[in-house]
């Protein structure tokens, strides 16, 4: 069972709160946070860029120009293309 630690201010040891005995993270937990943040920014990242194809393929839509849609989403213009090809 974990136990909760206090969030003391800068330059006080935080501590748990049943025994108030100093703690420290085990250099597995940061492993789990580092890990665990890499994965959230994977999914932010390929969120973002399905983002941008559905913004494409909305504009492709309603017949704007391949030129518009890479200075408005970033995207190369073989990327545009293929997204035309595909519907």
């Amino acid at each position: 069972m974990a136990y909760p630690l206090i969030n003391p201010p800068k330059g006080i040891l935080p501590c748990n709160l049943w025994t108030l005995k100093p703690t420290s993270p085990s250099k597995k937990s940061l492993a789990t946070k580092s890990t665990k943040k890499l994965g959230m920014e994977e999914k932010f990242l390929k969120g973002k860029i399905e983002g941008k194809i559905e913004v494409a393929r909305n504009m492709l839509a309603v017949g704007i120009a391949p030129e518009i849609i890479m200075q408005t989403t970033g995207m190369s213009q073989a990327e545009v293309l293929g997204l035309m090809h595909k519907d």
